[in-house]
């Protein structure tokens, strides 16, 4: 059985005294009055305990519930390496960009690229709000249409940055959101207002050579049917505006869980990926999360099947955040590593 299987199992009051344990005889007194069968996986998930370098039990990170799909979180070691050194490639970024102009200039530059035509932009613009104008605008080679379209997201994403990146608390507002994160987008221009999906519209993949042509849902994969979908955002929204979360975890999270749902006809990535970014943003720099943008287009596999990977497991979202924090490092390392 499942940790989560488990732990629904519970009374709402069984649940509320095991988590309120502030010692491991408090807990085993709670079990024994319960009569309630935890193994050892079980109590270090549900209550937070693990052995020390002493071999004593002590409290910890435990299961953390995101109220959708019975998906929750177990921190793992890994994780917590991971934590740390995206946290110290943080502070090394923030050194050799102390100042937000700094940071603003470094994503442009990152944005740009090998782009001749954006630079051009950028040196006639006459602030980065209209050389972003440029990028949505930018026409050119249909060979050079992934390009544009990730110029396109990185400039969408800078713009939400500076206008303060204001996470969604209601359905409506993760309307909003996909308004922001697919504005100009060729594609989608007469998709406005944003709805989400009817029962008329198909699933929308498109994983395979030819990004504008639809792919099959993959197998084993599920969505919310459409009419569980506003509920489902919601729900969503509820956990974007936790408190009690460390930052990463929730922002990962909340973009597997958009992912998951799927709410939109299309447009769904864009707009998860601009969440996970929005969310990171108090703890990171926008030139760190430019990057961070860059390597998720570039691994869009990876990011793709570690959703899949994450509707056929037990539930734990650990290892899904785990893929994302690693991209995030590698974006760090390539900032630290430019010569901007």
């Amino acid at each position: 059985m499942a940790v989560m299987d488990l732990y629904r199992s519970l009374t709402d009051e069984q649940q509320a005294r095991l988590r309120a344990c502030q010692s491991l005889a408090e807990m085993q007194t709670v079990i024994k009055e319960e009569g309630i069968v935890l193994t050892e996986e079980h109590m270090e998930a549900i209550c937070g305990y693990g052995w020390n370098g002493l071999g004593r039990k002590k409290k910890r990170s435990y299961l953390i519930e995101t109220g959708l799909f019975g998906r929750f979180i177990v921190p793992s070691e890994e994780w917590k390496d991971l934590l740390q050194e995206a946290e110290e490639h943080e502070s090394v970024i923030r050194r050799r960009f102390p100042f937000s102009s700094q940071q603003e200039a470094a994503a442009c530059k990152l944005i740009i690229g090998e782009n001749s035509a954006l630079r051009n932009a950028l040196l006639t613009a006459d602030d980065t709000r209209s050389f972003l104008d440029s990028c949505l605008t930018l026409r050119s080679s249909f060979q050079d249409g992934k390009l544009r379209r990730l110029a396109r997201e990185q400039a969408r994403l800078l713009g939400y940055l500076a206008d303060g990146a204001p996470l969604p608390d209601s359905a409506e507002a993760v309307l909003s959101l996909w308004e922001t994160a697919n504005r100009m987008e060729p594609r989608w221009a007469d998709d406005l207002p944003a709805h989400f999906r009817t029962p008329d519209e198909r699933v929308p993949f498109a994983h395979g050579k030819n990004p504008f042509v639809s792919a099959p849902v993959p197998v084993g994969y599920e969505t919310s049917p459409p009419e569980e979908i506003p509920e489902a955002v919601s729900r969503l929204a509820e956990f974007v505006q936790r408190q009690d979360l460390p930052r990463e975890l929730a922002a990962f999270t909340a973009h597997f869980l958009l992912v998951r749902i799927h709410p939109f006809p299309d447009g769904n990535g864009h707009t998860a990926r601009l969440l996970c970014c929005g969310m990171l943003a108090p703890k990171y720099s926008a030139a760190t999360l430019i990057a961070f943008l860059s390597l998720m287009h570039e691994n869009k596999r990876a990011v793709h099947d570690a959703v899949i990977v994450g509707g056929l497991s037990d539930g734990n979202m650990c290892p899904q955040c785990c893929t994302l924090i690693r991209l995030l490092i590698r974006g760090q390392k390539r900032l630290l590593s430019s010569e901007l």
